[in-house]
């Protein structure tokens, strides 16, 4: 799987409503964290998946993912990151 995946295979895309492809896509991502490393948090709140969502955060506050906001993020980059749209 590693090796599909470093060398850019793609993956079939299947449809589906938007909650179950949510709780899919969380559950495919575990899998494939678990199979290439150990499990770890990623957030100071203990989140194990991150979902990127505004759900109200002020943009304006230091203290605010800014994930969490409506506020459009600056160009920037991660160790990795998986999409699930």
């Amino acid at each position: 799987m590693a090796k599909e995946a470093l060398s850019s295979r793609k993956v079939q895309r299947v449809q589906t409503n938007h909650a179950l492809r949510l709780q899919t896509c969380a559950q495919a991502y575990w899998g494939i964290g678990l199979y290439w490393g150990k499990a770890g948090s990623n957030n100071k709140k203990g989140h194990m998946i991150g979902h990127i969502k505004d759900i109200g955060g002020d943009p304006s506050d230091p203290n605010t993912r800014l994930y969490t906001t409506h506020a459009a993020q600056p160009w920037h980059n991660d160790i990795s990151d998986l999409v699930c749209e």
